[in-house]
């Protein structure tokens, strides 16, 4: 009995250790139940060790700041990749407040958002600013937990700043486009307008080609700029919609009669199913993405070929359809289509910027909703905008 007492104890003892973080006592010996249950703890406190090295491991190898508050906003454990985010020491970091890092404004925001954890239990893409030891800022993306055993705060930082400074690059592109590139571009334009309606005198068979060439271009140019401006303005959420009830028949027959030209010259046809279907969008933005669909499908159907406008109810959605019966598009061509700048090849057919398809994508998503390809080598092609139904 005494024996067994013993060995019991020292089981005991072991789980005490083992919350405790400590070495186990030596394992019990025999073939009894004792002895199998002191090593199966034996294992499994082997293995808890090594999840626990490895847990460590990668906060301490990891480039994202890793830190815990408590409820007042202190630091209670950072990792290494903290001194590089503060340029302090982890000591130097730990026991201070995370507001004494945040620029003035950001303070009610945060401890409102922090206070919140305790009912929603996770914050996700936090953006906050922090201020540096030598006064500069660096744009970071908080992931945050509350734990409600150990009343503390457990947060995930990525920085930013890099991307931040991308994105401002970016902006700085597009102010450039506007405003170097647009303004010279209307003063050709204008001029190669004046000399084509005789500014210059009269041109000779040449000249008017060329003429014409340089007006084709100047317009070519104009609206890549115009899409990429658009582009950037709806990814910056600065691009505005004004919805209307818009009868999906009356445009699918705008569209047509403006692509009319086209199709004659191209020996096609452009046909309009009949429709009753509807749909709360902006007219001129839905009448885009239509005319680029339909326009592609012109220009790349092959002669001869029929392009046919058609909508229909699905569910929660209105689906827009522009199909043609030409020569499809290959599977490892189709999941590109919608890339910025992706072109795909046409016979006796001068490509285009490669931005229509992306720009149909952005305008759709602009709607809260999605455009998609169907197509299949021999078969023709069908491009499908669905759009919320309100």
């Amino acid at each position: 009995m005494k024996n067994l007492r013993s060995r019991l104890q020292i089981i005991t003892g072991n789980a005490l250790l083992l919350a405790a973080g400590k070495p186990l006592n030596k394992q019990v010996r025999g073939g009894d139940e004792i002895a199998l249950f002191d090593r199966t703890f034996h294992q499994m406190a082997r293995r808890l060790a090594e999840a626990s090295r490895k847990e460590r491991a990668i906060v301490e190898n990891a480039l994202d700041m890793i830190c815990s508050l408590d409820k007042t906003l202190r630091f209670l454990s950072v990792n290494p990749a903290s001194t590089d985010f503060l340029l302090m020491s982890e000591d130097e970091i730990l026991g201070r407040r995370l507001v004494e890092f945040l620029p003035k404004a950001q303070v009610d925001q945060v401890t409102e958002q922090i206070e919140g954890l305790k009912a929603d239990a996770e914050i996700s893409n936090l953006e906050l600013k922090l201020i540096r030891r030598d006064g500069s800022e660096i744009h970071t993306v908080w992931s945050m937990r509350f734990s409600e055993v150990e009343q503390s705060v457990f947060c995930v930082v990525h920085n930013t700043s890099e991307r931040k400074r991308a994105e401002e690059f970016r902006q700085e592109l597009v102010a450039m486009i506007t405003h170097d590139l647009c303004t010279p571009l209307a003063s050709i334009s204008n001029s190669v307008e004046s000399i084509s309606f005789g500014g210059c005198g009269d041109l000779n068979e040449r000249g008017v080609k060329l003429i014409g060439l340089a007006q084709k271009n100047t317009l070519r140019m104009a609206s890549l700029i115009d899409d990429l401006l658009d582009m950037e303005k709806a990814k910056a959420g600065m691009m505005q919609i004004s919805r209307k009830k818009i009868v999906l028949n009356e445009l699918f027959k705008k569209v047509s009669e403006l692509l009319e030209p086209l199709a004659t010259k191209n020996s096609m046809t452009l046909v309009v199913v009949d429709s009753i279907e509807t749909v709360d969008a902006d007219e001129d933005q839905l009448q885009r993405i239509l005319t680029n669909l339909a326009g592609n499908a012109l220009k790349y159907a092959g002669t001869g070929a029929e392009v046919v406008f058609s909508a229909k109810s699905n569910g929660n959605m209105t689906e827009l359809s522009v199909k043609d019966n030409g020569p499809g598009i290959p599977e490892d061509k189709r999941e590109h289509l919608f890339d910025r700048f992706y072109q795909t090849k046409a016979e006796h057919y001068e490509l285009g910027s490669g931005l229509g398809l992306a720009i149909c994508k952005t305008l759709a998503e602009l709607h809260g909703g999605t455009i998609a390809v169907k197509s299949e080598v021999g078969e023709g092609t069908e491009f499908v905008v669905a759009l919320p139904k309100v």
